[in-house]
């Protein structure tokens, strides 16, 4: 039985430190992401699974530049939402999303108690 592939492995987790590599790579990673169709399907089964399931609050771990934190609040009525990061740069990138978000929320939600409607 060859084991070369068992050793590559293990010597890459033994030099693996999160914190350093999300540290550096988190700066440009949201730059050099590049949005794909497999992403798309992800998007589209974690979405489906989140709909059968019933929730007010999400604790995030790893939310990145904040793309699946968007999608979770495009979709769903979170009351709280609580996310981390190892990296500061990608927190910053994902407060950028959720800061439009919440002006967007703000904008539409006074337009909607401040005109007269016939139908909405």
């Amino acid at each position: 039985m060859d084991f070369s592939l068992y050793r590559k492995f293990k010597s890459k987790i033994n030099t693996y430190k999160p914190y350093q590599y999300w540290y550096e790579t988190g700066k440009e990673y949201q730059d050099e992401f590049e949005y794909s169709e497999f992403f798309k399907l992800q998007e589209k089964v974690f979405l489906n699974v989140l709909r059968e399931l019933s929730f007010e609050s999400v604790l995030e771990f790893g939310c990145g530049f904040g793309r699946m934190t968007k999608l979770i609040l495009e979709n769903f009525p979170v009351k709280k939402y609580v996310a981390f990061d190892l990296s500061p740069h990608q927190i910053q990138n994902a407060k950028k999303i959720v800061v439009l978000l919440m002006w967007i929320f703000m904008l539409v939600l006074f337009w909607i108690l401040n005109t007269k409607k016939n139908l909405i």
